[in-house]
């Protein structure tokens, strides 16, 4: 496959580029994966591809055959709804379950699960496993999504590790991160910033004090860390030894508007998983630093609209999972020619034509969030919104810092954010007057927070109006959850 364009001009000329990326798609319609929205990925030793999805687990061999993990009749019945997966020194992967209860599996290199290990119970904690790592002493650590930090040993028994067991405070029971570098240190990123320790005794703090997005030790004797700063902006850092890779990290995913995983490669190149693929290039002898590529929809044979998880073998292949078209493969060092003479292509910057694709301003009169375009006057529903029940505590951040993005990228937007309920009880009926004056109190405090989370990170809280309908316009008098809804209009552009 060639890549034939790298950029869209105001004009619609297309421009082509002196390279492309071969990548390559497997999917429920060419392969036997058994679901197209992948969790999660990971490469073992021998470069086995362990894919993972709310469905079935499926490991993509090193000699191009399967192993699907839904054998009727089996202990394939119990590895359901994978969540995450890692590797012991053995070669066994541990995979993250949430089927009937949340468990850690045990499978062989060749494929055969061995023993499943069930968290213990705990009421009112969500255990949900967010990631896995082990350490040289065969201790499983995960991370969970609101229950702290547990770690399995190697007898089988296990410890939990939260904001009351821990000596400095873990800062936050939400775990959004783990991992485990050369040296033996577990680096532990939480909702409320990174911290480390060696066995669960002692634990240290670090200067990151806002929410980890991932920690990433492979290859390296200490940590880098993705993470949000109090502004909403995405930052990286790595400790010690590791400036050089920090300063090129931050270079890249100065355009990263959404972050979901990244991997390290060989402790010196990086590769992102967000709205787009990016990383570094294999450089030339000639060439001092590294140069950052972008892949989309838009510019590559690429064409999810967003990736989950990525990691790299020991080839350097890099293996991207999505949430809509299984994996991709990703060969970097495939380097291919077009048919335009290089006279005509030296012109081209590539850096430059990727710019100009992702933050080019439209000259059209609308804008764009979440793939959809809208004009001045028109409300759209926000995506990804969503509450506890009765409540205006936020259940799910993705789809608010999809509208953070959003009004950082649009900066001369003002908007209304519109608050809406379940449908109002019929006017008749005796409880009509408290609930529809507790509904309309509950889309305002819902709209509010959404408002001050935005605020927090930065956005001119001038730019936003505020309104409440309660449960005066359902959109679905049968669909109640439809109802409950965020609608954004564009007031200027």
């Amino acid at each position: 496959m060639f890549k034939c364009f790298f950029i869209v001009l105001a004009t619609l000329l297309c421009v082509f580029n002196a390279r492309a990326q071969y990548f390559r798609n497997f999917n429920t319609d060419n392969t036997p994966l058994p679901e197209k929205r992948v969790t999660c990925i990971a490469v073992d030793a021998s470069d086995n591809v362990w894919v993972g999805t709310e469905n079935y687990l499926a490991c993509y061999k090193s000699d191009s055959t399967w192993r699907i993990f839904k054998q009727p009749n089996s202990m394939d019945s119990i590895v359901r709804n994978i969540s995450a997966i890692d590797f012991d020194a053995q070669g066994n992967a541990w995979v993250g379950s949430y089927y009937k209860g949340y468990s850690l599996i045990c499978i062989s290199p060749s494929g055969k699960v061995l023993e499943q290990f069930r968290f213990p119970v705990f009421k009112n904690k969500n255990l949900y496993i967010k990631d896995i790592a082990i350490d040289a002493e065969g201790r499983k650590w995960i991370a969970t999504a609101d229950a702290g930090l547990y770690q399995l040993d190697a007898k089988g028994d296990w410890s939990a590790f939260d904001m009351s067991t821990t000596d400095n405070g873990l800062g936050s029971n939400q775990i959004t991160s783990v991992a485990v570098d050369l040296e033996g240190m577990v680096w532990v990123g939480t909702k409320e910033g990174l911290f480390s320790t060696k066995d669960g005794t002692k634990w240290y703090m670090y200067d990151v004090y806002t929410e980890v997005i991932k920690v990433l030790t492979r290859g390296t004797p200490s940590s880098c860390t993705s993470y949000l700063d109090e502004k909403g902006r995405l930052q990286f850092s790595c400790f010690y030894k590791f400036k050089d890779l920090t300063r090129l990290a931050k270079k890249g995913m100065k355009r990263a508007t959404q972050f979901n995983d990244a991997a390290i490669y060989k402790g010196k190149a990086i590769w992102i998983a967000g709205s787009y693929i990016a990383g570094f290039e294999e450089k030339e002898a000639s060439v001092k630093e590294p140069e950052w590529v972008y892949y989309d929809k838009n510019n590559s044979d690429f064409k999810s609209s967003e990736a989950t998880c990525v990691d790299v073998n020991s080839k350097g292949i890099v293996w991207i999972g999505t949430v809509e078209m299984g994996f991709y493969s990703l060969d970097p060092k495939i380097i291919v020619k077009s048919s335009v003479p290089d006279s005509n292509i030296e012109e081209v910057n590539e850096t430059a034509a990727v710019v100009a694709t992702l933050e080019e301003p439209k000259k059209e009169p609308t804008v764009t969030i979440n793939e959809t375009e809208v004009a001045k006057g028109e409300s759209v529903s926000l995506e990804n919104l969503l509450f506890e029940n009765k409540s205006y505590k936020l259940l799910d951040t993705l789809g608010v810092y999809s509208l953070f993005r959003f009004m950082k990228a649009n900066p001369k937007v003002k908007i209304e954010l519109a608050g809406h309920t379940d449908k109002d009880p019929d006017p008749s009926s005796p409880d009509y007057e408290r609930i529809s004056k507790l509904q309309l109190q509950l889309s305002g405090d819902r709209v509010r927070e959404v408002v001050n989370f935005l605020v927090k990170r930065g956005i001119d809280k001038s730019r936003i109006v505020i309104r409440a309908f309660g449960g005066t316009r359902p959109i679905d008098p049968n669909n109640p959850e439809k109802n409950r809804r965020v609608e954004m209009k564009i007031l200027e552009l």
